[in-house]
């Protein structure tokens, strides 16, 4: 999972929201790729589509769809408890802790608007989907830390710096090219299911089986 996604802020601004609280949401996420060749012609087109979920305690858990339109795999980022996060596959039950390392202010002071950081690097403003939201440019940083820019992504404060859209293009071997977009919708602003972030074998496979939300 790219960095990206998750651009998260560390300190409370004056806001609507109070500190130390999560806004839960709920909400679908649409990545159009396309393989861009050499000569500037799309190769390859494709979409995946994925259901994201966000409790008021931190718990994050984005299911990507399959062809059935019920999850097929998961990651939850659990900063709300464990701190860790998890890989599932849900018609078998899996769980998989990626050992990953959270920042655990995060919970404790979830972001209630653009940071110093972000003020700095910010690009304006526009809403997306009917949400306000700040733009800011997004860097590939190589292994001896060089920042490459390759794209903008678009962060909600009203919604913990969520990033609504993204668009990025990052360059292949051989001279081509790959372009990838990403859009959240909305769907719902209530706390979601807390069954939804259980780590037990029986719940995950029990997600795999209901149907997904059209």
């Amino acid at each position: 999972m790219r960095r990206a996604i998750f651009i998260l802020a560390s300190v409370c601004l004056t806001s609507g929201i109070a500190c130390g609280q999560w806004v839960p949401i709920s909400g679908r996420i649409v990545t159009t790729t396309e393989t861009i060749s050499s000569d500037g012609t799309v190769s390859m087109k494709w979409k995946t589509v994925s259901q994201y979920s966000r409790s008021s305690s931190g718990s994050v858990l984005i299911q990507r769809l399959g062809r059935s339109g019920k999850p097929a795999t998961g990651t939850l980022i659990d900063y709300g408890k464990s701190k860790r996060v998890y890989s599932l596959t849900y018609n078998d039950g899996k769980v998989n802790d990626t050992h990953h390392a959270l920042d655990r202010g995060y919970a404790a002071a979830p972001p209630t608007g653009p940071t110093v950081t972000h003020q700095k690097s910010s690009l304006g403003t526009e809403k997306v989907n009917g949400i306000d939201c700040f733009i800011v440019p997004v860097y590939d940083i190589s292994p001896t830390r060089e920042r490459s820019l390759i794209g903008k992504a678009w962060l909600a404060p009203g919604f913990n710096n969520l990033v609504v859209k993204e668009d990025v293009m990052r360059p292949k071997l051989g001279g081509s090219k790959r372009h990838i977009v990403r859009e959240f919708t909305v769907t719902s602003q209530n706390e979601p299911d807390p069954s939804l972030f259980s780590t037990d074998r029986a719940a995950v496979t029990k997600q795999w089986k209901v149907p997904a939300v059209k």
